[in-house]
């Protein structure tokens, strides 16, 4: 049986553009309302004020629960809609693959980390100390930042060409040559700088160890309680 392509109907321009709004938007909002748990969380555990740390620790929840994750959703399902929906495929370019990753594994990390930002802003008026909770939430929120960062990189420079996917042959010939005219193109015009490409590489063998870290730092933490 031969396997169905992986995408939807292209988009008209309008929709598209549409789309496109709707994903910066939410990509860029889940980078800054991050930054903002971040920012909440540094205060918390530097005030020596109970007041304020408490104040602190109880709206981290409320933007996390309320902020965070209705946008790392969003910008989840509109960059496969977007992806699905236009020439650029989910599958056939690399730094597309990479920037998907990332984000189905930043958000299930998130969805995961929830619970315990929902312990500290309950413990957030009763005195008990969760400090340590609260260092490895700032320490997830540092890392959330960097890996929102290098995802938006990957949309900027678009590094590493197509997959075998996102070049497709054709039969004819006069097809074949126009196709191979345009992978030229592309891959000049996708061509990086030996320093780039080393940087990008590097950080992304970096997010993907820091994801792996929170997993398995996850998975250890349960054992232990």
């Amino acid at each position: 049986m031969k396997a169905l392509p992986l995408i939807l109907p292209t988009m008209n321009p309008t929709v598209r553009k549409l789309m496109l709004t709707a994903h910066v938007v939410a990509s860029v909002g889940w980078l800054g309302a991050v930054s903002a748990f971040f920012a909440l969380n540094i205060a918390g555990l530097l005030s020596q004020d109970a007041r304020v740390a408490g104040a602190a620790d109880f709206s981290m929840a409320l933007v996390a629960r309320f902020v965070i994750l209705p946008l790392a959703l969003a910008s989840l399902v509109t960059g496969i809609v977007q992806s699905l929906g236009t020439t650029w495929g989910l599958f056939r370019q690399y730094w597309i693959i990479t920037k998907l990753f990332l984000t189905v594994l930043a958000t299930a990390i998130l969805l995961v980390k929830m619970e315990k930002v929902g312990r500290v802003a309950a413990a957030a008026w009763t005195g008990y100390d969760l400090r340590q909770e609260k260092i490895e939430l700032a320490i997830h929120a540092g890392g959330g930042i960097a890996i929102l960062l290098f995802a938006t990189i990957l949309s900027l420079f678009k590094p590493w060409g197509a997959t075998s996917r996102g070049t497709p042959e054709r039969k004819h010939p006069a097809a074949n040559a126009h196709v191979s005219v345009k992978r030229a193109a592309l891959t000049s015009a996708q061509e990086l700088p030996r320093p780039l490409k080393i940087l990008l590489f590097a950080l992304t063998v970096g997010a993907a160890a820091f994801v792996l870290l929170h997993v398995m730092g996850n998975g250890f933490s349960h054992h232990n309680h």
